[in-house]
């Protein structure tokens, strides 16, 4: 016998089977966004730079302005798509193991790092050896802020000495923009980057655009400060509204 289709049989057939129509809604939002992110277009590596800036404190307000007028200033004309920078915080478990990630993943066209870290990064094909882009003309960095180190290929077969990395000790512009301690850092190509060139063109640029030798006046409280950031932040995602005393801070570098 056929069940006649009213409104008492509507009623009742939503209430005990609207979890069937949740069900198909969910499976069919899922897909639709899977669709969106399979078929997204991804700009290819020769085509993409990332900076990973690593050490204790990175500010990501400036960031991607930053990336945007490297972009607009120098590699739109080299048929790059995509420039972006990004932080590891190295004094948190997570950020340890996010490096540890972007290391074996083979991810980052130019890394900043503290400069202990340039034997690791002159082995095993790690860092990119600097030599050819010197003699080219893309890279201009004074001899005395390049950083040699005896190097082996991704075979360990020694290469002898060879430059690896550019320091950063005179670029307090780090420190201005981004709360990022320069002193005893350096900049390197990573050696797995499909877009090498482009990549110490965009050394050059880092140094260029941040290269400042003047010590800030804050210096002496710069410790300070950055726990006065780290304590905002921590605050500020738990809404809090916490203000850092920035009086000896730099001035309006993150526009509190």
């Amino acid at each position: 016998m056929k069940q006649k289709i009213n409104k008492a049989f509507l009623q009742n057939h939503f209430t005990y089977q609207s979890w069937i129509y949740i069900t198909l809604l969910l499976i069919a939002t899922f897909g639709i966004n899977l669709l969106f992110t399979v078929t997204a277009y991804t700009p290819p590596p020769e085509k993409t730079l990332i900076v990973y800036f690593i050490g204790d404190m990175f500010s990501e307000d400036e960031e991607q302005i930053a990336a945007q007028q490297a972009m607009e200033e120098v590699f739109a004309e080299y048929d790059q798509e995509l420039i972006a920078f990004y932080g590891i915080d190295m004094s948190s478990m997570e950020g340890q193991t996010k490096y540890q990630i972007v290391l074996g993943a083979g991810e980052g066209d130019v890394l900043i790092i503290d400069k202990s870290y340039l034997r690791l990064f002159s082995g095993g094909g790690y860092g990119a050896p600097l030599g050819q882009f010197i003699e080219n003309g893309i890279l201009n960095i004074p001899e005395d802020e390049l950083l040699y180190h005896e190097g082996t290929d991704a075979y360990g077969e020694p290469v002898g000495e060879q430059v690896y990395g550019v320091s950063t000790s005179n670029m307090f512009g780090l420190m201005n923009d981004y709360l990022y301690d320069n002193r005893n850092a350096m900049m390197i190509v990573t050696g797995y980057s499909k877009n090498q060139e482009n990549a110490a063109r965009l050394v050059q640029w880092l140094y260029d655009r941040y290269y400042d030798p003047t010590v800030p006046e804050y210096i002496d409280f710069y410790e300070d400060y950055k726990e006065q950031v780290k304590e905002y932040n921590s605050f500020n995602n738990n809404n809090q509204n916490v203000t850092p005393g920035s009086q000896n801070g730099p001035s309006g570098m993150f526009g509190y």
